[in-house]
């Protein structure tokens, strides 16, 4: 009879839900269409991107107002404290994995 390894698969489960809230914050999940912008608000993956593209086609230095958007999406990306993640519950779950030799995630 298998084991069953049910609190590995409880931090397992609890590290999903963190990642999920990790992802909804760096894209927005929620869109259908690639650019379905009018009934859900862009993700900061779209925000960069239209950044770039706006500050690319410049020959000059980039506006106060794409510095200030910039700046905010360094924020709201080093808030999302996904390598703490990785280090501290990936790193937990994974060894928990190897110690009792279940597959586990690599990376």
């Amino acid at each position: 009879m298998a084991e069953t390894h049910t609190d590995l698969a409880d931090k397992a489960k609890a590290a999903v839900t963190i990642l999920l809230a990790i992802e909804s914050v760096l894209v927005d999940v929620h869109r259908e269409p690639p650019r379905d912008v009018l009934r859900n608000p862009a993700g900061l993956d779209d925000t960069l991107v239209d950044l770039i593209n706006t500050v690319a086609v410049s020959d000059t230095s980039p506006t106060a107002q794409a510095d200030a958007v910039s700046r905010e999406l360094i924020a709201n990306v080093a808030s999302v404290k996904l390598d703490a993640v990785m280090v501290g519950d990936i790193a937990a779950i994974n060894a928990m994995a190897a110690e009792r030799s279940v597959a586990h995630v690599a990376g």
